[in-house]
């Protein structure tokens, strides 16, 4: 099998959702977050949950927050914000539950 078609079909069983970060804004007391999560597979998904941690210069955890993704249609997407508390907040990651 042609390895790109291997890595296409392994990205594609493990993906759930594109998550697209559209604001990361200082507030006086963190971060505002807002994004989308688009389901770009063929089939619906079932709901999951996305944890986002948000770091400071180190890397290290300053707060975590949740995500709850409700099922999502071929295509559709659902919209998420957070409020992340925390002055030294510079960056922030995600990972499924």
């Amino acid at each position: 099998m042609d390895s790109a078609l291997y890595y296409y079909r392994l990205s594609d069983s493990t993906l759930l959702g594109d998550v697209a970060v559209s604001q990361f804004d200082s507030t006086d007391t963190g971060r505002d977050v807002k994004g989308l999560i688009t389901n770009p597979r063929e089939a619906p998904n079932g709901p999951y949950k996305l944890i986002f941690d948000f770091v400071d210069l180190q890397g290290h955890v300053v707060v975590t927050d949740t995500v709850k993704v409700d099922p999502i249609q071929p295509g559709q997407s659902q919209q998420f914000a957070l409020k992340a508390a925390g002055p030294t907040i510079a960056a922030w990651r995600y990972r499924k539950e």
